[in-house]
């Protein structure tokens, strides 16, 4: 696979289904080896590793969970930037690292 997905992938959950979790597990051991981790300190950019937990957490948050929009602005805003888009560009490939397009299915609300 290369470094860019061009393809979507079928998300498990329909628009609509949602969680009621107000904490989640965090698998110490598995972030701490994790490549998203090892790229954000080689890319000088360890703030990212913040920005991206906010945006972990703000995905469960979503409609369905675990989703994030595909929206610079809106991405800007749920990663605590605001108008800052300048900031918010400078650390989006490292933030998102992993993430791909998901199709979901049924109806939107």
């Amino acid at each position: 696979m290369t470094a860019e997905m061009t393809e979507t992938w079928l998300y498990p959950l329909e628009w609509g289904q949602t969680l009621d979790f107000a904490w989640f597990p965090f698998r110490i051991d598995r972030f701490l080896t994790s490549r998203f981790l090892a790229v954000s300190v080689a890319r000088g950019q360890r703030d990212a590793i913040g920005t991206a937990v906010v945006l972990w957490a703000e995905s469960f948050r979503q409609d369905p969970a675990g989703t994030l929009p595909d929206d610079d602005t809106e991405l800007a805003s749920l990663a605590r930037f605001g108008a800052d888009f300048d900031a918010w560009r400078a650390v989006r490939e490292t933030v998102l690292y992993g993430w791909r397009p998901v199709d979901v299915g049924g109806e939107r609300f």
